[in-house]
């Protein structure tokens, strides 16, 4: 199945001397003095057409930095993680970031590959305190910056900057003055000049990105119905959970594997499938199908606890004479995975343990 590939164009030299220009000048300025990091704006990007959605942080929260969400999807992450309920730990956090990001570090913290790149570059910064830059996509592992992205990351700096002079001049008030729409910064062409203007832009809809989930097929559905009887006293229940440890394949972007894990009322591991987060989708219901088949029962009822599953279950459930349940807590799942996460800690081969 296809992945997101590691290789991808890395910036020039020239770029990473502009975008590492453009963070001291963020620096040196210091707009989260003025602005929190709910104060969004967007940003039109020239070359692409494509809005980043901008945040700076460091009144609101202690550490330093500045966010731009990339698009649609960009924007409706950020969305997630502001109305996220407060049992939302970091790690969930974490897999449903998608931004382009800027921190700020001490140089001697860092590690010693980024201290001899960071010699590379002759942008010149004070107090050892050096600017690093991080590409976070949901599911997988933080990652360097792309040519394209190191360049959509300068001009968002540099007009944070000129967002930060119109703040200073008419207060935080000008990014709120037209309800339910973004100050915007774009540009256009004149007597080929590139002159940035000011203006407000509609956000997207705030509507939730959900997986599209690949169905078995009809005759597959009647196939296991056939074939497998139904145990009206039998109930499993059924998760998939992300592991917060990096697979990182030769040439796959580094990514956080996910186990599709089905227990019975018991404990019993029935199914545990370590698969990739794009594969989820395409593989979710057949391992659900192909551990009916393995065991020689449907279960009376499966019990899951997460609302995306109900919208993939709720396609089969009635052809295969199944309840579902929803419950805010499983109850023999907790264990089980306890038990999975020793068994990967330990590197055992484990037969109930299969990589697709």
């Amino acid at each position: 199945m296809k992945h997101q590939k590691r290789l991808r164009p890395e910036p020039s030299q020239q770029e990473w001397n502009k975008l590492f220009s453009a963070a001291k000048l963020f620096y040196e300025q210091r707009p989260w003095e003025r602005m929190n990091d709910v104060d969004m704006f967007a940003v039109c990007c020239p070359e692409s057409g494509e809005i980043g959605y901008c945040s700076v942080l460091g009144k609101a929260v202690g550490e330093i930095g500045f966010h731009v969400y990339p698009g649609e999807d960009g924007l409706r992450s950020c969305i997630k993680l502001l109305e996220a309920p407060e049992d939302f730990d970091g790690f969930q956090m974490y897999l449903s970031m998608n931004t382009i990001s800027l921190f700020y570090d001490d140089l001697e913290e860092c590690p010693s590959s980024y201290r001899k790149f960071m010699k590379s570059i002759p942008v010149k910064f004070e107090n050892h305190i050096v600017p690093f830059f991080v590409r976070y996509f949901p599911k997988y592992a933080s990652w360097s910056l792309s040519s394209e992205e190191a360049r959509f990351m300068t001009v968002c700096l540099e007009q944070a900057l000129e967002v930060d002079k119109l703040v200073q001049e008419a207060g935080s008030k000008i990014l709120l003055e037209k309800e339910d729409a973004f100050l915007i910064r774009y540009s256009i062409e004149d007597n080929k000049t590139q002159i940035w203007k000011t203006g407000y832009v509609i956000g997207p809809e705030p509507k939730p990105v959900l997986p599209q989930w690949i169905l078995p097929s009809d005759e597959r559905i009647k196939e296991v119905k056939k074939r497998v009887k139904l145990n009206r006293n039998a109930a499993w229940e059924l998760d998939v959970i992300y592991l917060d440890y990096v697979e990182a394949p030769a040439n796959e972007r580094p990514y956080f594997p996910v186990v599709v894990l089905l227990v019975d009322a018991k404990g019993k591991i029935i199914e545990a499938c370590l698969v990739h987060p794009d594969d989820v989708k395409i593989l979710f219901l057949e391992i659900l199908l192909s551990a009916m088949e393995k065991e020689k029962i449907r279960p009376g009822k499966i019990l899951i606890r997460n609302d995306e599953l109900m919208l993939a279950l709720v396609q089969v459930y009635k052809g295969l004479g199944i309840k579902l349940g929803i419950e805010d807590e499983l109850n023999q799942v907790p264990r089980a995975m306890r038990m999975l996460k020793e068994r990967i800690a330990e590197r055992e081969e484990d037969g109930d343990l299969i990589l697709h």
